[in-house]
């Protein structure tokens, strides 16, 4: 399946440049090569070698291409001789380096698994390039988008000072057509910011703007869509998260599933054959046995206990760096006071951390606590770790034993989780609906509401691909959003798991006829495995929407 069958996607991401794991990062500097000390933070380097061809192109690799390589880091001139540079020309270079970037990838696959390769880069002529934020972004994001589509890339424009990330999140409403009519937060009126045309050039009184629908922008993404619903809960600070194991299969941690085969190949020689198929066993059972067979007797060198052998396995355990996956960014960039997770990472935290870095002290803490671990100051953003987390081994919540006695050792846990789901709305990410604990707590929830309450739509799940089963058990209660790959791929991919379905290499004799068939279930499971990355990716375009319609319109460029 390749790359580059989908056009591409524009990211507006509220961080730092470093935080993003992506394929390609382009640094601006100017005719001079002047590179400003901060990109050092970036890079890892002190010193840089201006780029072969740099005086004729104005762009190049950071170091000499070495053949099989990612080349990570791209310079840029941003500038005219070091003088302000005409936005249009700036546009055209880009277009430039981003060509010659995407040739490198033919023969790389996308950093983490991703669907699509991701070029990530700064507000390009804010600073070096001598324009106003407000021009700049108004000129280059439709650019950015023709790009995205052309080479079937996406670019994450990374921006750490939050009044310009909101100002760019402004714009680009301005750019798919919207006024941004939408009542500001805390506000009984509603205020516009100028539409603008494909090109990016503000749209004046008396002028005709092109509609959202003359640009193809399809419903979900406009004001009456789930995004922009989600979007306005969040804005008003109304939203909550509950984050799943989905979204840190982007940051490249393994699944359930392969979390528990990493295990499985940890326990002894002797206890191999217990462990050869447990297919029989629920997922919690396996985890069951698992722990029980992995002791410290038989253990790694460096597991001491079950919990460390798990935190091994994920990668955790601080041997390798590993950054936050894109989704985490874009969820923390909402600013929701609370969040509860399962997972065992703090790379939410680490998000949200990055993003608070230019933050005065005088604006309270730069970090998200997590508890039980911390106690957050007052009006500090909090997330739960409700199974525990990396740097506590020894809380992890795996196997059954561990799940049926979770409400005795952390009914505290639970009981916040619950007061958060009758207190605001929850946006679940990245939930699968099996864990046991989040099961029970929810339901009891929606049990003790009853008919009673005056709204019964106490959430919103995102689930990749669908689940229609599920979705009718809860729609009563939550608003299920399917996120699907897009119709071209998920056809390559049913017409390529077919295909390696009846080649025989790939099937088994079957028990009944003697015909070489693979089950509709292993089929399902190749589907499955084949879409991930897709269905991930679909995820972090919609929270991407959701954060552009999270920001409020401001009083400048407003209609009179």
């Amino acid at each position: 399946m390749t790359q580059r069958a989908v056009p591409g996607h524009v990211f507006v991401v509220h961080g730092r440049l470093q935080d993003v794991t992506c394929d390609a990062i382009v640094i601006p500097t100017d005719t001079s090569f002047t590179v400003e000390p901060h990109w050092a933070d970036v890079m890892g380097v002190q010193g840089h070698a201006k780029p072969a061809g740099w005086v004729e192109k104005h762009f190049g690799p950071a170091l000499a291409p070495v053949k099989g390589e990612r080349q990570l880091f791209w310079y840029l001139d941003v500038t005219d001789d070091d003088r302000v540079i005409d936005l249009e020309r700036l546009g055209e270079r880009f277009a430039q380096l981003t060509a010659e970037i995407v040739a490198g990838f033919v023969v790389k696959e996308p950093v983490r698994k991703r669907a699509q390769h991701l070029i990530a880069l700064p507000l390009l002529s804010a600073g070096k390039g001598g324009h106003a934020p407000e021009g700049a972004i108004a000129s280059l994001l439709p650019t950015f988008t023709r790009l995205a589509a052309e080479h079937h890339v996406d670019f994450a424009v990374v921006v750490l000072e939050r009044e310009r990330f909101e100002a760019l999140q402004r714009r680009r409403l301005g750019t798919l057509g919207f006024s941004v009519a939408c009542p500001a937060v805390g506000s009984g009126r509603a205020r516009a910011v100028s539409p603008t045309t494909p090109e990016g050039k503000i749209v004046h009184r008396g002028e005709t703007a092109p509609t959202a629908e003359d640009r193809h922008v399809p419903d979900w993404m406009g004001p009456d869509g789930q995004a922009a619903r989600l979007g306005r809960l969040a804005a008003e600070r109304g939203l909550s998260l509950m984050i799943g194991a989905g979204v840190s299969a982007g940051a490249g941690l393994p699944t359930w599933n392969s979390l528990l085969e990493g295990l499985r190949e940890r326990v002894s020689e002797a206890d191999q054959p217990l462990v050869k198929d447990m297919t029989y066993l629920s997922a919690l059972d396996q985890a069951e046995l698992l722990e029980r067979l992995i002791t410290p007797d038989n253990a790694g060198p460096n597991d001491a206990t079950f919990g460390h052998a798990v935190i091994s396995t994920l990668g955790l355990d601080g041997k390798t760096k590993v950054r936050p996956a894109l989704g985490h960014l874009l969820l923390a960039g909402l600013q929701c006071p609370q969040a509860v997770t399962t997972n065992y990472d703090r790379f939410y935290e680490a998000a949200f951390e990055g993003q608070h870095t230019l933050s005065p002290a005088t604006a309270g803490p730069r970090k998200a606590a997590a508890l039980p671990y911390e106690r957050p100051e007052a009006g500090q953003s909090w997330i739960l770790q409700m199974h525990g987390d990396a740097e506590h081994p020894e809380s992890l919540v795996l196997s059954r034993s561990s799940f049926v006695s979770y409400d005795s050792a952390h009914r505290p846990a639970g009981s916040l989780f619950q007061g958060m789901l009758m207190t605001s709305h929850v946006l679940f990410v990245g939930v699968s609906f099996t864990d046991d604990n989040v099961l029970r707590l929810t339901h009891e929830v929606a049990d003790y509401l009853g008919a009673s309450a005056s709204d019964s739509d106490f959430g919103t799940v995102l689930t990749l691909g669908e689940d229609a089963q599920r979705a009718r058990l809860w729609k009563d209660h939550l608003t299920w959003h399917a996120l699907e790959a897009p119709e071209s791929v998920v056809s390559a991919v049913k017409e390529e798991v077919e295909k390696s379905a009846a080649s025989p290499a790939a099937n088994k004799p079957s028990a009944e006829a003697g015909e070489t068939t693979k089950s509709e279930a292993e089929k399902r499971a190749s589907e499955w495995e084949l879409l991930l990355p897709w269905r991930a990716r679909a995820l972090e375009i919609f929270l991407d929407i959701v954060a552009m319609w999270a920001v409020a319109p401001s009083d400048e460029g407003s209609a009179p």
